[in-house]
């Protein structure tokens, strides 16, 4: 027999759904939207709230390190000189000549336009001594600008047998390790390395033509530098292209409805920000700042009216172990960024050109093992603005579950909704099966609509919109939603007054709250 119970029964006095007790009334959903559920794409690393609560959205990323190393390099260019026997012939020379001098020898072999000073924490100093002449040769060569680890000038020493019928030719190599180089001769030039040779030529008995000579090359291998001081000159560097990502926004369908949703922000900004160790006056040229789309990775070009100069002057210090920071910000005042940034727009592109010294000479530039350039961009996008085809979704299991022997007949839905949202609301309520496939929807014929809660002068909503709508309910619908295994909340929103871009300000504490029960005749079948 089947028995038919009137279970649910609505009075004046009790109409909210949190005043009902279980006798009366069978909840459904409890269901609230909030700006992380807007968000829901965004790493919640990214989202800050200043002390109002007030939704900024930052995306950062290093972009690149510009090494001093990197710029500084020490080639393997050799620097020659040739010392000349100038006495007469000996026709069976016997005894010992001696031939001595200093000369100052150019360096040419480094990636600066003037070396004063190099520093080094490691590398050679490579010798080679060769000469055709048929006796034996004792060298000491003194270099006194260099400064050896343990102290002193540096000095190297060496002999060279002759060898019947080979001619002499001699390599060593000197450790560099902590050597302390002056290449500026007191301060008097650049690039030059002073050394002086003592040449010893003992005769093994044939002869010694005036006019012979002894051959010296020197290089510098491996140098890896603990400071160098010099003048870089005038170059432009240019440095690898990288971006930031930007995820904005929750769609349900994000091809389509980025194609006709959006949300313009007033108030963007890039914020660059340079992290300078290196002595070096530095320019800096943004050769490109783009933001390309995720669907067709079209590039839109960031363009610099007259507030913005391109390319700027970013601080150095003075000492190559500190560091200067300088900030410079891309915004609404002195771009087109607000013009730009989007839901579709998920990459912001990034290149530039270091120009070193650009106003000449002005002193020297210093360098250490650790200077760099570090260049570092923070997008932040305040959640002020106006936009259209927002989805917020929330998808929730259904409140109450039926047996085989119960089901519900024809009555009522409730749906509670309370705004404070600044904008406007258009809901749809959908039951799901268990594999998430839509089996019916709450509202036939179109969504419900709620309007924005009032604004202040500001954009900040002042208090919340409340609105109750009993839904009538056939059999059918009942049978749908107690087979159903989850409930799914869908508003899509659009700013108050957004078609006159009016300024909207999101905040931490907005939501949308939803309340769905059901009033109906509980049918019993029993055996």
């Amino acid at each position: 027999m089947a028995l038919v119970l009137s279970v649910i029964a609505f009075t004046a006095c009790n109409t909210e759904f949190n005043e009902i007790t279980p006798t009366y009334a069978v909840p459904l959903i409890n269901s609230k939207l909030g700006v992380y559920q807007l968000l829901a794409k965004a790493d919640s690393n990214f989202i800050r709230t200043d002390e109002q609560g007030m939704i900024t959205l930052v995306y950062g990323n290093d972009l690149l390190e510009l090494p001093a190393k990197e710029v500084i390099k020490f080639l393997d260019v050799p620097m020659a000189t040739s010392v000349e026997y100038t006495e007469a012939t000996v026709g069976n020379f016997t005894g010992t000549k001696s031939i001595t001098g200093t000369v100052d020898l150019s360096y040419l072999g480094v990636t600066i336009e003037e070396l004063y000073r190099l520093l080094a924490d490691s590398g050679n100093l490579a010798i080679t001594m060769s000469s055709p002449i048929k006796h034996d040769i004792d060298y000491q060569l003194t270099f006194s600008e260099v400064e050896a680890a343990g102290g002193g000038v540096l000095t190297y020493s060496n002999t060279s047998t002759y060898t019947s019928d080979v001619n002499h030719n001699v390599t060593s190599m000197v450790s560099l390790v902590g050597a302390d180089m002056d290449f500026s001769i007191n301060n008097t030039t650049y690039s030059k390395l002073r050394v002086s040779y003592n040449i010893t030529l003992r005769g093994r008995g044939g002869a010694l033509a005036s006019g012979e000579r002894v051959s010296f090359s020197f290089g510098l291998k491996d140098i890896i530098f603990n400071q160098v001081e010099g003048y870089l000159g005038q170059q432009t560097i240019p440095l690898p292209e990288d971006s930031v990502a930007i995820n904005l926004f929750q769609f349900t369908d994000e091809q389509s409805t980025s194609n006709s949703g959006n949300f313009a922000f007033t108030d963007p900004g890039i914020t660059l920000e340079f992290d300078n160790s290196m002595t070096l006056p530095i320019r800096v040229n943004v050769a490109k700042m783009a933001l390309s789309r995720s669907d067709n990775g079209q590039q839109s070009s960031i363009v610099f009216n007259g507030g913005f100069q391109n390319p700027f002057s970013i601080n150095y210090p003075l000492v190559p172990t500190e560091n200067r920071q300088t900030s410079v910000v891309i915004d609404r005042t002195n771009s087109n960024l607000k013009d730009l940034i989007s839901p579709v727009n998920k990459k912001c592109h990034f290149k530039f050109d270091v120009i070193t010294n650009p106003t000449g000479n002005t002193g020297r530039n210093k360098f250490s093992n650790t200077s760099k350039l570090g260049v570092k961009a923070n997008i932040t996008l305040p959640m002020a603005g106006y936009g259209y085809n927002w989805i917020l979704a929330d998808t929730t299991n259904l409140g109450v579950s039926f047996n085989a022997e119960e089901s519900l007949k024809s009555g009522l839905i409730r749906l509670n909704i309370d705004n404070n949202f600044p904008m406007d609301v258009d809901l749809q309520v959908y039951f799901l099966d268990g594999t998430n496939t839509v089996v019916d929807s709450l509202f036939d014929n179109g969504k419900q609509f709620l309007k924005s809660p009032p604004l202040d002068a500001t954009g900040k909503v002042i208090g919340s919109v409340y609105s109750s709508k009993d839904i009538p309910a056939d059999a059918t619908k009942m049978k749908n939603l107690t087979g159903s295994a989850k409930i799914a909340v869908v508003a899509k929103i659009q700013t108050a007054d957004a078609q006159n871009h009016k300024e909207v300000r999101i905040y931490e504490s907005n939501y949308i709250a939803v309340k769905m029960g059901v009033k109906a005749e509980l049918s019993i079948t029993k055996p």
